[in-house]
């Protein structure tokens, strides 16, 4: 079983914070990310600017999927899109904000984490 690493959502976060978030390419020609280019890049994905293929790399194909599904797990009721491409579609939503996906992504590590501290402190 894959263990999904809070410190991956963390530093997705970062990412946008500190690159500010892309439409329409995982890595957009200004050096901003979409949410799921902010995931590949805290697994190491080698995005290529304004690309819209993942490229081929020594990160976890499987890896990167989970963190994108456990991710669209958080997205609240109200605002999804639906389809197979939530997150992307979600993300890449004009009036999506980086403060909007960041708390995404805090929430997503916090879930794991409370997880992670159950499991070892049961109650």
């Amino acid at each position: 079983m894959l263990r999904l690493e809070p410190s991956v959502y963390r530093k997705a976060a970062k990412t946008i914070q500190e690159h500010g978030l892309g439409k329409g390419a995982y890595l957009d020609d200004q050096g901003c990310y979409c949410a799921i280019g902010a995931i590949g890049d805290a697994i190491g994905v080698p995005w290529q600017t304004g690309s819209d293929d993942v490229p081929d790399g020594s990160y976890s194909r499987m890896a990167f999927s989970e963190y994108i599904y456990f991710a669209e797990s958080h997205i609240s009721p109200d605002s999804r899109v639906g389809g197979d491409d939530e997150l992307h579609e979600w993300s890449d939503r004009p009036e999506r904000t980086a403060e909007e996906v960041t708390d995404l992504f805090d929430r997503a590590a916090q879930t794991l984490e409370d997880q992670y501290t159950a499991r070892l402190n049961p109650v």
